[in-house]
């Protein structure tokens, strides 16, 4: 997550699933709490209109759907920094992991890896004790032309590092920004590469969020969890939900 992206409409979906699974938990009875992992980069912003899709806090689609949200999010396109977002009262019951994925200095291609690791941990050790751990890197999964010694893997998760952070009695979940794929092909990518690096976990399920700049969002529940995430599925299809995050076939 660069702070260049900060209220952008990404912002809106992310948070709306994230309080949405917060919700349905405390109905169930669970007093859950969530790591948000910002995967925070010093690259700058990105090209064309990437960190510019701000109107939609003038949309009523999205006013309907969560007021509350999108008025803070408003307030928030001020500022365009983590440490705002972090300050307004999103989610109730959240910590957050804001270290430089990068580290404080630009690291060599034989040193990345070994930062790597100590940030991962470090991740680890926020995350530790949450029932839901949020994964924000600016991409999304890596794919295979990605590798750990690459400048540009500080944008990306890898399917292992998951399994890494997060334990079998928490519900993961991804984001992941829409590439040139065909929507079905990268769906079941997803899906099969989320699979194979948690095992434990319960199938995933995907959202599609296609307004402005497409991106999809990974669930893969643990065991204790999948009521909830069935509850926030059925949250999201009803009314004009399903234009905002659409879940995946």
């Amino acid at each position: 997550m660069n702070e260049s992206y900060v209220g952008d409409v990404g912002d809106f979906s992310k948070f709306a699933l994230l309080r949405r699974l917060s919700a349905c938990a405390g109905q169930a009875g669970l007093h859950a709490k969530t790591a948000v992992l910002w995967w925070a980069t010093r690259v700058g912003g990105g090209k064309g209109r990437d960190g510019r899709h701000t109107g939609y806090v003038d949309c009523p689609l999205f006013q309907r759907a969560d007021p509350g949200l999108v008025e803070a999010l408003r307030a928030v396109q001020a500022a365009r920094s983590l440490a705002s977002l972090e300050a307004a009262s999103l989610l109730k019951n959240v910590c957050f992991h804001r270290e430089f994925i990068d580290g404080a200095e630009p690291r060599s291609a034989r040193e990345r890896p070994a930062c790597r690791k100590v940030w991962l941990e470090g991740a680890r050790r926020s995350a530790s004790g949450a029932q839901f751990v949020f994964f924000d890197p600016d991409n999304g999964l890596a794919s295979c032309s990605v590798t750990r010694s690459q400048q540009r893997a500080k944008k990306s998760v890898f399917a292992d590092e998951m399994g890494r952070v997060a334990e079998a009695s928490q519900t993961v979940i991804l984001y992941h920004h829409a590439t040139r794929r065909p929507v079905a092909e990268e769906v079941a990518w997803l899906r099969e590469q989320v699979s194979r690096a948690l095992p434990e976990h319960g199938a995933p399920r995907v959202w599609r969020a296609p307004r402005w700049s497409p991106r999809y969002y990974v669930v893969a529940p643990a065991s204790d969890h999948a009521s909830v995430v069935d509850a926030v599925a059925e949250t999201f299809r009803r009314h004009e939900w399903s234009r905002i995050l659409e879940e995946m076939a």
